[in-house]
């Protein structure tokens, strides 16, 4: 909005989200990348044991709204599951620092929902980091 006060344009916030709540709200899928050669790490894991492992870290946070995907990935080829409704989870800090521990960053990404279009007489959600 121009702040003609200032001279610039000015920001007005009717509501400030933490980082996180704005996450758990609007995160739509976690994607998480596996390959053949297990994760960057050098640790030289199996992918069954990668998968376990996986598998108790994502345990505690299975109570949520977003989609949870895993995406394996070979030299020749490439497939994605879709995990059922029992496996939807909680995209918190910590569960995504474990999938980025056990996978490594680039293989843990978050899909979000489409936020509408604000108009002038509807508030619009701002994100505080921190």
């Amino acid at each position: 909005m121009q702040d003609e006060y200032r001279g610039g344009l000015g920001l007005r916030a009717d509501r400030v989200s933490r980082l996180e709540s704005a996450r758990l709200q609007r995160a739509a899928v976690l994607e998480l990348t596996l390959t053949q050669d297990g994760p960057p790490d050098g640790g030289g894991r199996a992918v069954p044991e990668v998968l376990a492992r996986l598998g108790q870290a994502i345990g505690p946070f299975r109570d949520g709204d977003c989609e949870l995907r895993l995406r394996y990935r070979r030299e020749d080829a490439e497939v994605q599951l879709r995990c059922g409704d029992d496996w939807r989870v909680r995209p918190t800090d910590t569960l995504l620092r474990q999938c980025q521990r056990l996978l490594g960053t680039d293989a843990v990404r978050l899909r979000f929902r489409e936020m509408p279009m604000p108009s002038e007489s509807r508030p619009v959600d701002l994100v505080q980091s921190g």
